[in-house]
C-alpha cells in the first residue's frame, strides 16, 4: 500500500487488490488492473462494462446491451438482436436487426449501405449507387467522383477514382498476379503482390524488388534503401532510422519543436532511449535504468520491455527484487520487496530490516527501533511499547 500527496491532489495504491486511485483532474484510476479503469470521461471493466463521455455525446455498454446519446439523439440496443447507434465506428448512423441478417449504415457524406446476410448481399444508396453479391459481383459508384466493379472479389477489379480532380486514376486488378493504378501524373504497378512493386508520383519514385528484401525510394524530402535483413535505412531531413541485421540492431533519431528523440534497440525488446532530457535503458529481462525529472532509477529484474505508468505503480513493487533511486543528495535502496531498505540524505541515513529492526544516523546521533517501534532509542526519544518518551538531555 502507498500514499502520495501533492497539494491539492493525492495518489493512493493498494497493490494486493490491483487498485490505484488518482484524485488529479483527468487522473486515471484502476481496479483489478488491467481489467478495470476510470477517469472523468471514460470507464471500463473488461469484458463486462464500458462507458465514455464527451461534450456532445455519451455511450455505455453492459455485456451485449448498449445505450447512449450523440448529437442530441438517443440510441440503444442489444447485440445481435437489434439496435441503433449514432456517430460510432466512423459512421453517422448504424442500425441492425438479427445481425448479420440485416444492417444499415449512413456516413457523414450521405452514402448509405444496406446489407443482408453480411457480407453476401449489399446495396448502396444516398450519394452512392450500386449492388454487390459477394464474392461473385459488385458495383459501387459515387457519380462524378469514383466507381469500382469487381468479379470474384478480390481477383478481378476495375474502376476509376478522383474523377472530380485534374488527375483522375484508372484501376485494373488481376489479384495477386498484377495490379495497376495509373493517371497522367502517377503510376503504381505490382506483380505477384506484394513482392514486386513500382510507384511513381510527381515527387516520389519507389521500387520493391522484391518486397521486403530490396527497397529503393527517392523523393524531394526523404530516401529509403533496404537490403533486408542486412540493412534498412530511411532518412528525412535530420530524422534517421537504421536497421542492421534485423532484428539484432536498430538506431533512430528524430527532431521536432527544438526537442530530440534518440533510440537504439537490440533484438527488438532491449533498447536505449533519449527523450530530450530523459533516459531509458532496458536490458530485458535483467534490469532497467531510467532518468526522468532529474531522478534516476534502477530496477532488477526488468518485468516489461516497455514503460507503463499503471504497471509501475500497481504491480512493479511486488515483482521487483532490487530498486535503487537517486535524486540530488537523496537515495533509496529496496531489496526483496522491502525486506531490506536504506534511505540516505547527505550524511544522514536510515536502514530497515523488514519490521524487525531499524537503524538510523541523524546529525544529532545514532538510533534504533525494534519491531517497528516496540522498543527504540534515538537522540531525542526512548520508545517503550510504541510510546515515545522524550529524553531529558535531547535539547542539549
Amino acid at each position: 500500500m502507498s500514499y502520495e500527496e501533492s497539494e491539492p491532489n493525492y495518489h493512493f495504491t493498494v497493490r494486493p487488490l490491483l487498485f490505484d486511485y488518482d484524485s488529479a483532474p483527468g487522473g486515471w484510476s484502476s481496479a483489478l488492473w488491467p481489467l478495470g479503469g476510470w477517469n472523468e470521461d471514460k470507464a471500463y471493466f473488461v469484458p463486462i462494462y464500458y462507458s465514455k463521455r464527451s461534450e456532445d455525446a455519451w455511450d455505455t455498454s453492459f455485456l451485449l446491451a448498449f445505450w447512449g446519446e450523440a448529437k442530441g439523439k438517443g440510441y440503444g440496443g442489444f447485440f445481435p438482436f437489434g439496435g441503433k447507434l449514432y456517430n460510432r465506428f466512423g459512421k453517422d448512423e448504424i442500425g441492425f436487426f438479427l445481425w448479420p441478417l440485416y444492417s444499415h449504415t449512413k456516413d457523414g457524406f450521405g452514402a448509405e449501405r444496406t446489407q443482408v446476410l453480411w457480407p453476401f448481399f449489399t446495396s448502396y444508396g444516398g450519394t452512392e449507387d450500386g449492388f454487390a453479391a459477394w464474392p461473385f459481383y459488385g458495383y459501387r459508384e459515387k457519380p462524378g467522383e469514383k466507381w469500382r466493379q469487381s468479379f470474384l472479389w478480390p481477383i478481378f477489379l476495375r474502376g476509376q477514382t478522383d474523377l472530380n480532380t485534374d488527375d483522375p486514376k484508372d484501376l485494373f486488378y488481376i489479384f495477386p498476379l498484377y495490379t495497376e493504378t495509373t493517371s497522367r501524373k502517377t503510376a503504381a504497378r505490382t506483380v505477384l503482390w506484394p513482392f514486386f512493386r513500382y510507384t511513381r508520383t510527381e515527387t516520389v519514385e519507389k521500387y520493391d524488388l522484391p518486397w521486403p528484401f530490396v527497397q529503393v525510394s527517392n523523393s524531394e524530402d526523404d530516401t529509403l534503401r533496404a537490403f533486408f535483413p542486412f540493412y534498412w535505412r530511411y532518412e528525412a531531413g535530420e530524422d534517421d532510422v537504421l536497421y542492421v541485421m534485423w532484428p539484432f540492431y536498430k538506431h533512430s533519431k528524430r527532431f521536432a519543436d527544438n526537442k530530440h528523440w534518440y533510440e537504439q534497440r537490440w533484438l527488438l525488446i532491449n533498447r536505449y532511449l533519449e527523450e530530450d532530457k530523459d533516459r531509458f535503458l532496458n536490458v530485458w529481462p535483467f534490469f532497467e535504468y531510467r532518468i526522468k525529472n532529474e531522478e534516476s532509477t534502477v530496477y532488477v529484474p526488468s518485468i516489461l520491455p516497455f514503460r507503463n505508468e499503471q504497471f509501475d505503480r500497481i504491480l512493479r513493487p511486488l515483482l521487483t527484487f532490487y530498486t535503487y533511486k537517486s535524486a540530488g543528495k537523496k537515495t533509496l535502496t529496496n531489496v526483496l520487496y522491502g525486506l531490506y531498505t536504506k534511505e540516505e540524505s547527505g550524511e544522514s541515513w536510515r536502514q530497515r530490516f523488514a519490521f524487525l529492526l531499524e537503524l538510523k544516523k541523524e546529525p544529532e546521533g545514532y538510533g534504533f527501533e525494534i519491531l517497528s517501534g516496540l522498543f527504540g532509542v534515538d537522540a531525542h526519544t526512548v520508545k517503550v511499547f510504541f510510546v515515545p518518551i522524550r529524553r531529558e538531555n535531547s535539547d542539549q
